[in-house]
């Protein structure tokens, strides 16, 4: 899923820092787009992953023309939850058993 990602980033695009919280089914992507249509169509792209559920960045990111910063934020689809550690060690323990 992270090979589908980095293949959907443009070269208009720069990404600074991507979150994904599978616990929380959770999805940030930081970064600054060369111009304000490259983020939209960026934001479209996200879209259409397969693991991307909604996709959505704050408006007030579309008031520059060129060089935006940005952040979107999105919630994640089949994606398989993240185990606990105490889900992890007991299943350690079994294994050990």
């Amino acid at each position: 899923k992270l090979l589908e990602f980095i293949a959907a980033v443009p070269r208009s695009i720069t990404i600074q820092a991507l979150n994904i919280d599978r616990t929380g089914n959770s999805l940030t992507v930081v970064g600054v787009a060369t111009t304000r249509e490259a983020l939209l169509d960026y934001q479209k792209i996200l879209k259409t992953l397969s693991w991307a559920n909604t996709v959505s960045a704050p408006i007030s990111q579309l008031f520059q023309k060129e060089n935006i910063s940005f952040e979107i934020h999105g919630t994640l689809k089949n994606f398989a939850p993240l185990k606990s550690n105490a889900t992890v060690a007991s299943a350690g323990q079994e294994s050990n058993d």
